[in-house]
């Protein structure tokens, strides 16, 4: 059973170090491990999402698979008692299984104001992996990275240069959390650079 003290503030402390430090990957799968499933959601977005979510924030679900959104929206408002709202309006976005178009999921969520660059959305986006580095890979630069940082995330990332120009101009941009079936996440906060291999 998953201890809601423990475990969330354990998954609190991993998340904020995988913002804080581009490139680190970092593993959820213990408490992930011991959450209630809701098949075929992935725990570690469940996790995260309990994590991070509750009665004040709003969220939207992102999958093509209508089963697969109801079975989604349902166990995050049960759970964190979040609103359900459309993307363009939500505090957090779920793009489930890469089923859903993270391009258009990021290109539509808030990037926060001038004033408020803090009501910016932020992204959990479901892929099948994330590695350190293989032929797919991505560079990284900027705040909380010495020089540069590699990863790699499969299947190749087709949302690249929607994420880019979403982080455009700071202080307006989302936050990422890049989210594998094996429950490793990889942070990349509005402040990072991302180029990828074939330099887009």
């Amino acid at each position: 059973m998953l201890d809601f003290v423990h475990d969330t503030q354990t998954t609190h402390r991993h998340l904020v170090t995988a913002l804080s430090q581009p490139g680190v990957i970092v593993d959820l799968s213990a408490a992930a491990e011991r959450i209630d499933p809701v098949p075929p959601f992935n725990p570690a977005l469940l996790l995260i999402a309990h994590t991070l979510l509750d009665g004040e924030t709003s969220f939207a679900v992102v999958s093509d698979d209508p089963a697969l959104h109801a079975a989604c929206v349902s166990a995050i408002a049960q759970r964190t008692y979040a609103q359900a709202t459309d993307v363009a309006q939500a505090d957090f976005i779920v793009v489930v299984a890469n089923v859903g178009d993270p391009a258009a999921a990021i290109g539509s969520a808030r990037r926060g104001t001038l004033e408020d660059p803090h009501l910016s959305a932020t992204v959990l986006l479901e892929v099948e992996q994330i590695a350190a580095a293989h032929d797919d890979e991505l560079t990284l630069s900027g705040p909380g990275i010495e020089r540069t940082a590699s990863a790699a995330i499969a299947p190749a990332p087709t949302w690249i240069e929607a994420r880019n120009e979403a982080c455009a101009e700071y202080p307006f941009g989302v936050d990422l959390f890049v989210v594998d079936r094996s429950a490793r996440v990889l942070g990349l906060p509005r402040t990072t650079r991302i180029v990828a291999k074939d330099g887009d």
